[in-house]
């Protein structure tokens, strides 16, 4: 086909079926003076598609593309039950609110390796309230905490993961004499591995609090720390691959014209026969060269845990009579770290010295990249006014936004040891005898794997740092085959942390009534256009907040709100 019409016009047929079924119920009641109310409930979803998906009315257009039936998929059934009991414990001068609940889900899909899926999730809550008064520089708290279980089950494409296909090119002759162009591949269908030991992905969410009421101010304080323990991700596992490839120089010695050859090969073996079309010349079998490669498949697997952590604080102040205005003074500091240490194994690109694949396997701790996992810190608090002017009806608010900490550090971290080490140079493959710390950000770094294997023994796996120093010494062809495992920052500063000095921005609402029925407002975000200098501190240096991402753009317009 001309140049231009592959993959232009395809078609999807999507016939989506969704089904919801719910039943809740509650039952309020009193025992003395302790106040109950359950909440039981149960739902039921599913989802399907009877369509033919993606496809296409002529496949000489779309060489490569596989057909993925929509209407060949099974149905996933979701189910979930719950229950909540609250309790309200009224005493002389003081409340206790307990709340406790409890949800169970399954997910079915038919076929899946997995089976039925289920979890439970459980929550409970605590407020204590005391010290209500009307008057006084005390006039009440209330004191709360909670914990919570949050499972999170598998997705449809987990427990009912696409096949997926590998095409390695086998035979490539070059052009005939027509300009046309034949090509053969080896095509290998993969399918992600099954896991038995696949643990369900959960979040534990805890969180306490105070609500404080003086005189003149109201005060709210709240912590939470949640953490994620074993997410979802994946790594993949290699195997031995071999098959043949019959390049364009084996045709060299064929003696059949290009304008007359008829190219075959047998799918069991690979090995490739060119006929004559005319019947005067005997066929003959091409020679072949044998790659020895991997082959991947992908694994689900569970990650390492993080963490995220916060405080939050409101101060709302009362309205200062004399100018009709109260103040509001809110912020929060935010944490998170995250870690990953689950093995993953890679290799090069690049080709052995025979010419053949790379055949060294290397297993990286959180992966190949420099660094696997960063840490993120963000403090920020904002001043907010709003004044009434009831005579001309209308209503000024102004919020000043200032940003004192935010900052991002990559981590490379491994709790049986270490995972990256400096390089006096960026040219260099082995680590400093001089320098240790990845952090100083001023050196490059260097990552290498744990252990590797090779393709001959995939089951012994060899300490990969104390080889690779020993054939520095002592075995250069292997020391640069290992060479191509590690893993070099393209910077200096990688590890540095990444942060700016404190910035800022104001916002501007204006409303105004006009007679019963209409409000206008305008609003002006960043209204100063902020064009403050800040500095980078893991470059150095410095820029404007002027059309950066760490401010809202500066924005305005008019909006009107009609009632009728």
């Amino acid at each position: 086909m001309p140049t231009g019409y592959w993959y232009v016009t395809s078609f999807n047929d999507s016939r989506p079926i969704n089904y919801t079924a719910y039943l809740k119920a509650r039952w309020s009641h009193k025992i003395g003076s302790i106040t109950s109310n359950l909440l039981a409930g149960a739902d039921m979803k599913g989802e399907g598609n009877l369509g033919k998906g993606t496809y296409y009315e002529d496949m000489s257009v779309a060489p490569t593309w596989r057909e993925y039936r929509y209407d060949e998929l099974p149905f996933m059934h979701n189910l979930a039950a719950y229950a909540e009991e609250e309790i309200t414990l009224p005493f002389r001068h003081s409340q206790l609110l307990l709340k406790g609940g409890l949800r169970s889900d399954m997910t079915f899909i038919p076929g899946t390796v997995y089976g039925t899926v289920s979890s439970l999730s459980p929550r409970f809550s605590a407020k204590y309230s005391f010290g209500e008064k009307e008057h006084g520089f005390f006039r009440g708290a209330t004191l709360r905490a909670g914990w919570g279980k949050a499972v999170k089950l598998p997705s449809f494409e987990m427990l009912y993961p696409r096949e997926t296909y590998v095409d390695r090119l086998a035979f490539a002759p070059g052009a005939m004499a027509d300009g046309t162009t034949y090509y053969a591949y080896h095509t290998h269908p993969v399918l992600p591995v099954y896991n038995p030991e696949l643990q369900w992905q959960y979040s534990l969410m805890r969180e306490a609090g105070m609500d404080i009421r003086l005189k003149g101010v109201r005060i709210s304080l709240s912590f939470f720390y949640n953490t994620l323990s074993q997410p979802y991700t994946s790594t993949r596992i290699y195997t031995p691959f071999d098959y043949k490839l019959t390049d364009q120089s084996a045709l060299n010695d064929c003696l059949i014209p290009s304008a007359d050859r008829v190219y075959s090969i047998d799918r069991t073996t690979g090995v490739v026969t060119v006929s004559d079309k005319n019947g005067i010349l005997p066929s003959q079998t091409l020679a072949y060269k044998e790659i020895h490669d991997f082959q991947s498949a992908v694994m689900n697997v569970n990650g390492s845990s993080s963490s995220r952590m916060g405080l939050e604080w409101v101060l709302d102040f009362d309205r200062i009579k004399a100018i009709n205005t109260s103040i509001r003074i809110d912020g929060k500091y935010y944490r998170y770290k995250g870690i990953d240490e689950v093995m993953v194994p890679s290799t090069s690109s690049l080709t052995d010295t025979d010419g053949q694949p790379y055949k060294y396997i290397g297993y990286y701790v959180g992966g190949n990249g420099n660094y696997n996992g960063f840490m993120t810190q963000r403090l920020n608090t904002n001043l907010t006014l709003v004044t009434h002017v009831p005579k001309i009806r209308m209503i000024f608010s102004l919020r000043f936004e200032g940003t004192l900490l935010n900052t991002r550090q990559n981590l490379s971290e491994y709790s049986g040891g270490t995972r990256s080490y400096v390089l006096d140079s960026q040219s260099d493959y082995l680590p400093s005898s001089t320098q240790t710390d990845i952090y100083n950000g001023a050196s490059y770094v260097a990552t290498y794997p744990l252990y590797y294997v090779s393709r001959e023994d995939m089951e012994t796996r060899i300490p990969f740092m104390e080889k690779f120093l020993w054939a520095a010494e002592h075995d250069k062809e292997l020391y640069n085959e290992l060479s191509k495992l590690v893993v070099k920052s393209t910077t200096g500063y990688m590890f540095r942390k990444q942060g700016y000095s404190p910035y800022f921005s104001a916002n501007l609402n204006v409303s105004k009534e006009i007679g019963k029925y209409l409000t206008v407002s305008f609003f002006a975000n960043n209204f100063f256009y902020s064009m403050q200098k800040i500095k980078n501190w893991q470059t150095g240096n410095e820029g404007s907040l002027f059309a950066s991402s760490l401010v809202t753009p500066f924005n305005y317009g008019i909006s009107f709100k009609l009632k009728l």
